[in-house]
């Protein structure tokens, strides 16, 4: 098969979307690019429930809600000290009467040890993932380099025929206002088309071809 840099740009402007995709593939075997494999992600979810529940007051913990709710009632101390002398100096007074009895939640032990270990699996993991994800990316970088270098080629090659067809059309309709007399036709065509000598040289080139059929 051609690879794309051997294709003259009539060919190169008729390719369809499979054909680009077959010659982007061509040249990639052809610069010897090690295929990579795309990582699966990793799910660095690891589900772990605050299941160990208890009521505080103040900051002391109670298995019961009654045990809470006694402590609460009872005349409490907390120790204060005044800034401007520092906090070397304190004492007690009542604590604020405004406490309340909160629920909390804490996880088990087992299941936290349990999840440091696993962290650690994921960490490894984790790690692995992340070099193959560098080697996939850098795979990808070097195809998107192809696609764009082919792509450029033939977006290029499609303006260009795209540019000759339009000029034809040109020449054409100045062969209507010629009365079909093409040495009239080129020479408007070569005054209307001074500043793009490129199309003159290839409307000439055309029109002189034997195939050339003008159209009626």
């Amino acid at each position: 098969m051609k690879r794309y840099m051997e294709m003259n740009e009539e060919e190169l402007a008729k390719l369809t979307q499979e054909q680009i995709d077959t010659l982007v593939a061509l040249e990639v075997a052809h610069k010897g690019i090690e295929p990579v494999q795309k990582p699966d992600p990793i799910d660095e979810e690891i589900p772990i429930k605050k299941t160990e529940t208890a009521w505080m007051v103040d900051g002391t913990y109670f298995t019961n809600k009654s045990d809470a709710e006694k402590v609460l009632k009872m005349p409490r101390l907390k120790k204060s000290y005044d800034y401007s002398i520092g906090y070397n100096y304190e004492w007690f007074e009542p604590a604020d009467e405004d406490s309340e009895i909160k629920l909390v939640s804490v996880y088990k032990p087992t299941e936290v040890l349990d999840y440091g270990r696993k962290l650690q699996k994921l960490k490894k993991m984790k790690d692995e993932y992340d070099d193959k994800k560098k080697k996939w990316d850098e795979y990808n970088k070097q195809i998107s380099e192809i696609q764009s270098e082919v792509l450029t080629k033939i977006t290029s090659a499609s303006q260009k025929i795209k540019e000759q067809e339009w000029a034809m059309g040109e020449y054409e309709r100045y062969m209507k206002l010629a009365d079909n007399n093409p040495i009239i036709a080129i020479r408007f065509f070569q005054e209307g088309f001074k500043n793009k000598p490129h199309l003159i040289e290839h409307i000439t080139r055309a029109i002189a071809d034997p195939k050339y059929t003008p159209k009626e």
